[in-house]
């Protein structure tokens, strides 16, 4: 049976290449605007850190101020009763160090992307030389 493909080696038509491959000026473009995203993220993740940290601040605090004046029989009562006056505290500390670690993951995914950028264009270099 006759090969009636034309393409050699099965190569993708010109609209297919497309999709298919990087070119060096995408590569380029795609790792300027990840390293642009990832300064961004630098940025939030210490404003991030601050928040977590204020947030960490206030909870020890409420919480040891709760102490100072809870009632109970033993340390388990008051303890057990300083934890429910300062539920706010304790909710807003958690959401700012989850939001922390999001922002720590972006970043870490970002860094991957560049990553496979970087191969990608070692990649090119080498084919093109």
């Amino acid at each position: 049976m006759p090969v009636t493909d034309p393409r050699p080696w099965g190569r993708p038509e010109p609209e297919e290449r497309s999709r298919a491959y990087f070119t060096t000026q995408d590569v380029e473009s795609d790792i300027r605007r990840l390293c642009s995203m990832l300064d961004g993220k630098i940025d939030e993740h210490g404003e991030a850190s601050m928040r977590s940290a204020r947030a960490d601040v206030a909870y020890k605090n409420a919480h040891e101020r709760a102490l100072l004046v809870a009632e109970g029989s033993n340390a388990e009562q008051r303890e057990a009763w300083a934890h429910s006056q300062v539920e706010a505290e304790y909710l807003e500390r958690k959401i700012a160090d989850r939001m922390e670690h999001a922002i720590e993951e972006a970043a870490r995914n970002i860094r991957a992307q560049l990553s496979a950028l970087q191969s990608i264009a070692a990649t090119q270099r080498a084919l093109a030389s």
